[in-house]
């Protein structure tokens, strides 16, 4: 992949932070050729965007992160979902066939692949939660993402240590067993670490959840991570 200088000194430390933060083993200017998934069935899955950003990556950027999916044997259903669009940087997530979860960072000067999680981990059939399976991930020095997925109830609003932020819906997605699902982004300006605060919507009204996210990494980037210590009632004394 060709090197070019980036425009501005954020632009070289948001770059720094994103290789450092988001599994820089698999970038994919040096990534292993596998074959290529077989093609969608017209089945169970169905991957469908909410509330797109207005400013779309060009056709060329999607074609490329299309290309490597393939090339990792995680093609996807449907078209690419952008999950998140700010200057260059796009966040782009889609659904296999196995009703895989994956996501890739995308930029002018790189593509990084943010992971993939496996359909069996998805939740499905259980009772109302909310999960994150993508991130926290750097992606400017001032935005760390998360996707968030919620089955049998939608997400409000996550807390963190006297801080609330509004998540993004972004997409409709397919639990293993055919039940919806939706998929939020979470976007803070720090990496969220410990226990998030939501507040959902169910049936029955407003209630209020603890969704654990992040806390084996909390460590590794002290610097710009911020401890979540959830709702009062799921704090244990020790």
């Amino acid at each position: 992949m060709a090197q070019r200088s980036p425009e501005s000194r954020l632009n070289r430390i948001a770059l720094g932070l994103v290789v450092a933060a988001i599994l820089p083993g698999l970038a994919l200017a040096a990534r292993t050729r596998h074959p290529a998934a077989p093609p969608p069935p017209d089945g169970p899955v169905s991957t469908q965007p909410v509330f797109p950003p207005p400013d779309q990556p060009p056709p060329e950027t999607a074609r490329l992160v299309t290309a490597d999916a393939v090339d990792a044997g995680k093609a996807p259903v449907g078209a690419l979902i952008v999950a998140y669009r700010h200057g260059p940087s796009t966040l782009f997530i889609w659904q296999t066939v196995g009703h895989d979860l994956c996501g890739e960072y995308a930029a002018t000067d790189f593509r990084v692949l943010a992971g993939c999680v496996p359909g069996a981990e998805l939740p499905a059939g259980g009772a109302p939660v909310v999960r994150p399976l993508l991130g926290p991930d750097a992606v400017t020095t001032t935005d760390w993402l998360a996707v968030l997925v919620a089955d049998r109830e939608q997400l409000r609003s996550l807390g963190c240590a006297g801080a609330r932020i509004t998540p993004r819906q972004v997409a409709r997605l397919t639990a293993p067993d055919g039940e919806p699902l939706a998929a939020y982004v979470f976007d803070a300006p720090w990496m969220a670490a410990g226990v998030l605060e939501a507040q959902v919507q169910r049936p029955g009204g407003l209630a209020t959840e603890a969704v654990p996210i992040n806390a084996a990494r909390a460590d590794q980037h002290a610097k710009y991570s911020r401890t979540c210590t959830g709702p009062p009632w799921s704090r244990r004394s020790g």
